[in-house]
C-alpha cells in the first residue's frame, strides 16, 4: 500500500460515518414527520365529531398546571354559591351559617337577606366573635299553604364581616318532605398575601345609562 493509498483511508472513513449520521438523521426526521401527520389526523378526526374542539380544549385546561385562570379581585364579595331548600307547603326552611372569625382580633359579623319575595328571619343579626371564635347564625324561612309544587323563591343573604360573603338561598314548594335544615361553614378570614393578579384589576364604576335606552 502506497502512501497516497494510506493517507485517503481515513478519508474515506470519516466520509462513511457522515453519510451514516446523514442516513439516521433522515429516518430520525421522517419518523417525526409521521408521528407528527398522524396526530394532525387524529386531533382533526376528533374536532370532526359533535362537540370536538369542545372536549379538546376542555382536556387541555384539565391538563394544564400553570393555574393561568385568574379569579376575582381580592376586594370583590366572595361567593358561597347557591343553595335550594325543598319544602313542603305550610312548612318552614332553616339555614344556620355557622361563621369563624379568623383573624386575630375581634370582630363584628352581622347577616342579613334581601329578599323581594320570600320572607327570611335571621338570629340573630349581629354577632361579635374574639379571635378564631365561631358564632351561628339562623335563617328560617316560611312556606305559605297555599304554595303549589315547584313554586320558587329566593334570597339573596350577605354575610358581612371583614369581608362581605353572598349566598343565593332558593326556597322551592314541593310534594313530599317536610321542614329542612341546612348547614354552611363562612370562613372569615383577611387576605394577607399579595397575589400575581391583582396587578390586573382596577376599580371602573359601570356605566350610567339612561333608563329609556333599550326600548323600542
Amino acid at each position: 500500500m502506497n502512501q497516497f493509498t494510506r493517507a485517503a483511508q481515513p478519508l474515506a472513513e470519516a466520509a462513511g460515518r457522515i453519510n451514516n449520521l446523514m442516513d439516521q438523521t433522515m429516518r430520525l426526521g421522517l419518523d417525526l414527520m409521521e408521528s407528527l401527520n398522524q396526530v394532525r389526523a387524529s386531533m382533526m378526526s376528533g374536532m370532526a365529531q359533535p362537540g370536538g374542539i369542545a372536549r379538546m380544549m376542555g382536556g387541555l385546561r384539565a391538563g394544564s398546571r400553570c393555574g393561568c385562570d385568574i379569579p376575582p379581585p381580592c376586594w370583590m364579595p366572595v361567593s358561597l354559591g347557591e343553595l335550594t331548600s325543598f319544602i313542603c307547603p305550610g312548612g318552614v326552611a332553616t339555614l344556620r351559617l355557622r361563621v369563624t372569625n379568623c383573624s386575630d382580633r375581634p370582630r363584628q359579623v352581622s347577616v342579613d337577606a334581601k329578599q323581594p319575595n320570600l320572607p327570611v328571619t335571621v338570629t340573630p343579626a349581629v354577632l361579635t366573635l374574639g379571635p378564631q371564635e365561631r358564632g351561628v347564625f339562623t335563617l328560617t324561612a316560611p312556606v305559605p299553604t297555599s304554595a303549589t309544587a315547584g313554586q320558587e323563591s329566593e334570597a339573596l343573604i350577605w354575610v358581612r364581616g371583614c369581608k362581605e360573603h353572598y349566598l343565593r338561598w332558593t326556597v322551592q314548594a314541593a310534594t313530599r318532605g317536610g321542614d329542612c335544615c341546612h348547614e354552611m361553614d363562612v370562613d372569615d378570614c383577611p387576605d394577607l398575601i399579595h397575589h400575581w393578579y391583582d396587578h390586573f384589576y382596577c376599580q371602573r364604576s359601570c356605566p350610567e345609562r339612561s333608563p329609556d335606552v333599550g326600548r323600542g
